[in-house]
């Protein structure tokens, strides 16, 4: 139970009048005594200081004024002495205040870490909060994947001091100090305090006036045991002089800041493997594409002229001749569906009956020459009036002079490709309705959405059947004029 206020105040009195009386260590461990049983009353150091200017204030009232000035002085020593019991919680509560800032300090620095995969800003606003809450100034030195040491990051107090800042920031530096290349091999912090150590000189080349350093901590930034960095915190203007707390407080920043550009580094090694792992996709599909084209333009003449041999008498009744033009449309056909099993779909969609056809006009845009010339003839065969070109270009000028009613073209052709012819002719207010027909030697997916988004209403992949183009070329003719 606490002992109440005016009991405190009666006993503070006694033992000071005791103490002004008889002096004495006795008498003044009574002031010690009272000190705490003020504490343990839940009181302050106020109500301690209150309650003995009450009381010194009722001694003077009753003494001669020559002793006042012996009484003043005796009764602040046994106040100092009543005070020292607080002494002790006053220093818990300052060293609990400082663990707090410090764990308030890395807690800021981990959120700052966190935020970005960009190391230099990051590393640059962890310096800058580390200034001046621990040093006058804190240089980051980072070392690149090629084993140099450059000085990423550079905070400082003295405004004086910002352009030698910048000019550090961002510099290889020629020479590595000593002190950062022992920060590199021991893999552990230490703190310096030679004055001879010129600090910043490596990476200014002494063109400017440097700062002398009272003090110096280094800490390596550790991961995965490898030195990737290194934290360098210096006294300059504060005269502050490192400790063992301080150091600690510096390991632990620099392992926050070695995780960071650990994680940085391997997202970006990431984003490396992706970005290679994505070209070589690129590049193989660029190659089956072509690949694909390459071998299926031979094909449609090989398969063409199968076709209209087959239908020739003379030759398909001598034995040897039927023979082989059979070997001929087997292998062709065979090299068909490999193209269409395994490079792309292929043209699954049913062969309509070729159908009996009106004067159809028919514009073909084929750069493959026997190509041209086989479906020129089978499809003249069919019924339909064919003018032909060989790349975009005369056959936007062929479609202007002969306004045809379907145009059938390739994609892939010297000069005007298949893309640019259509976009043109779609400019063309007498031909920009005219429907088209994509025939080439690609047909993946995305070759038949990237055909049909550019405005070709059907795509088909070489070598195509006779007779699916020809109903698809009515189709679209009968379409338009509806």
């Amino acid at each position: 139970m606490s002992t109440p206020l005016p009991e405190l105040e009666r006993r503070y009195r006694l033992a000071l009048e005791v103490f002004l009386e008889l002096g004495g260590e006795n008498a003044l461990q009574k002031a010690y005594e009272v000190g705490r049983e003020v504490i343990a009353a839940g009181m302050g150091v106020l109500e301690l200081t209150t309650m003995h200017g009450t009381v010194l204030a009722d001694l003077l009232s009753r003494v001669p004024a020559k002793r006042a000035a012996a009484i003043v002085l005796g009764s602040m020593n046994f106040l100092n002495e009543s005070l020292s019991p607080f002494e002790m919680p006053l220093r818990g509560f300052r060293e609990n205040n400082e663990k707090l800032r410090r764990l308030a300090f890395l807690a800021e620095a981990s959120n700052m870490l966190a935020e970005s995969l960009d190391c230099g800003q990051t590393l640059r606003r962890v310096a800058e909060s580390a200034v001046p809450f621990l040093a006058d100034w804190c240089l980051v030195h980072i070392m690149d994947v090629d084993g140099l040491v450059r000085c990423m990051a550079v905070a400082q107090a003295d405004p004086n001091k910002s352009d030698l800042a910048r000019r550090l920031e961002e510099q290889t530096l020629p020479i590595v100090p000593g002190w950062v290349s022992r920060a590199f091999l021991m893999g552990k912090s230490e703190i310096l305090t030679d004055r001879t150590y010129n600090w910043l000189e490596p990476a200014t080349h002494g063109d400017a006036p440097l700062p002398v350093a009272s003090s110096a901590l280094v800490t390596p930034l550790l991961a995965r045991g490898q030195a990737v960095g290194v934290l360098v915190f210096l006294s300059v203007e504060s005269e502050r002089h490192f400790n063992s707390s301080d150091q600690v407080l510096a390991d632990d920043l620099a392992y926050r800041c070695a995780l960071a550009i650990d994680n940085a580094r391997m997202h970006g090694d990431v984003i490396r493997q992706r970005d290679a792992a994505e070209k070589t996709i690129h590049t193989k599909d660029e190659f089956l594409a072509h690949l694909r084209h390459d071998l299926r333009n031979p094909l449609a003449p090989i398969l063409g002229w199968v076709r209209i041999l087959k239908n020739q008498s003379p030759i398909m009744s001598d034995a040897l001749l039927a023979e082989g033009v059979s070997t001929l449309e087997r292998n062709a056909r065979s090299i068909q569906q490999l193209l269409d099993d395994h490079l792309d779909a292929g043209s699954t969609a049913p062969v309509e009956p070729l159908p009996t056809n009106g004067p159809i006009r028919v514009l073909l845009i084929e750069d493959a020459r026997d190509v041209m010339i086989l479906m020129k003839k089978e499809l003249e065969w069919a019924g339909f009036t064919v003018y032909t070109a060989q790349d975009g270009r005369a056959g936007l000028e062929l479609a202007r002079l002969e306004v045809p009613d379907v145009i059938v073209s390739d994609i892939r052709m010297p000069g005007m490709d298949g893309y640019q012819f259509l976009k043109e002719l779609r400019d063309i207010p007498t031909l920009d309705s005219i429907p088209a027909i994509a025939l080439t030697g690609f047909g993946a997916e995305r070759d038949i959405q990237e055909a049909r988004t550019a405005g070709y209403a059907e795509h088909m992949v070489k070598p195509v059947d006779l007779a699916r183009l020809s109903a698809s070329i009515t189709r679209l003719t009968r379409r338009s004029a509806s």
